[in-house]
């Protein structure tokens, strides 16, 4: 896998979630921007969906020579909305597995347009997770999460949240602090806004309204806007114990 920047043993990890239809290497690459300024931070930590499929919204022809592309729910079956499918949980369970035993903290996920889905539903599996501990003194469910993310970073938005199974009719907010970019000439703005209005915490939560279509920003004022706003989080957060 292509990694711009080397991931160095003590610093904290960043789980950075591709769209639909891209991959980690091209994740890598449009992160780039963010990672000159945030590396000597975090380790940036990407990670393929397990599903093959079409290019996604703006892959071609920019990346047309990067595939295969993938995307965090299969293509062509029916796949209850809302929820995660397990081979995608698997596949960053492992990854942070992974991380932790070359100790590496992963303390907040930056994901971008399918990939939010994916975060907003780990962050919400997190906190569901961390109150049947606090009720009954253990993990209950089918699912395990290790992770302690202290906050999320959702660039152009999906909707609705993928929940880890087995789900419930459960509506808490997520409290995670968090913040929600979207792209003003982003055809799929309303879904960014409705995830962070319906399934956040609105005084955890922060919107930043660029004007972009659906990508990452590539100008440097709006690129500088996004870093200060992860690095608020990271320091309003760090001693937390989400």
């Amino acid at each position: 896998m292509h990694q711009a920047f080397a991931h160095t043993p003590g610093k904290p990890g960043l789980l950075c979630l591709h769209g639909r239809g891209t991959s980690a290497l091209i994740f890598d690459i449009q992160l780039i921007r963010l990672q000159r300024v945030l590396s000597p931070l975090f380790n940036f930590i990407l990670v393929d969906a397990p599903f093959e499929s079409e290019p996604g919204p703006g892959v071609i022809p920019v990346f047309e020579e990067c595939g295969p592309f993938y995307s965090w729910t299969p293509i062509g079956e029916h796949w209850p909305d809302g929820v995660m499918n397990e081979r995608s949980l698997e596949v960053i369970t492992k990854e942070l597995e992974k991380q932790e035993a070359a100790g590496v903290e992963v303390v907040g996920v930056l994901s971008f347009s399918q990939g939010t889905r994916m975060a907003s539903g780990l962050l919400h599996a997190q906190e569901k997770q961390e109150r049947e501990h606090e009720l009954v003194g253990k993990i209950k469910g089918d699912v395990s999460l290790k992770t302690n993310f202290k906050f999320g970073v959702f660039l152009m938005g999906g909707w609705p949240p993928l929940v880890p199974p087995p789900t419930d009719k459960e509506t808490k907010r997520i409290s995670i602090p968090s913040l929600h970019v979207v792209g003003a000439q982003d055809q799929w703005r309303d879904n960014g806004q409705r995830l962070k209005e319906e399934y956040f915490d609105q005084s955890k939560a922060t919107l930043m309204e660029l004007q972009v279509g659906h990508h990452l920003p590539v100008e440097g004022e709006e690129t500088l806007m996004i870093t200060e706003e992860i690095l608020r989080l990271w320091n309003e957060t760090r001693g937390s114990k989400n």
